[in-house]
């Protein structure tokens, strides 16, 4: 199964997710940026910190190595999610309808 992250991050903030794309199109430029900063200043490995975990792009002649480290916060997301609890993501999802359905409400009365 493939996810849209965007789509996701969309439904969660009501941001508009055509917003969304655009930021991330911009952290791949930064990401690259960073990778031509180390190449520049001729370092091999690149580390990136992406708030959720740690990006290294590995630098070997004309080839390059991706790994992602995940930080403790997605890490434990992860796993609660393959040990079948509950995903924060339901959780804001849920917080998010019932304010609306509340404000509805409220709207009617």
């Amino acid at each position: 199964m493939k996810k849209n992250l965007s789509t996701d991050l969309s439904t969660i903030t009501s941001i508009p997710e055509e917003i969304i794309v655009k930021l991330l199109n911009v952290a791949g430029y930064c990401i690259g940026n960073a990778v031509k900063e180390s190449l520049d200043n001729f370092e091999t490995v690149t580390e990136i910190d992406m708030e959720f975990g740690t990006l290294m792009v590995k630098n070997d002649e004309n080839s390059f190595k991706l790994k992602f480290i995940p930080n403790e916060s997605l890490n434990e997301d992860i796993k609660n999610s393959l040990s079948g609890k509950e995903s924060l993501l339901t959780k804001k999802l849920e917080a998010s309808l019932s304010a609306k359905l509340v404000e509805v409400y409220k709207e009617i009365i």
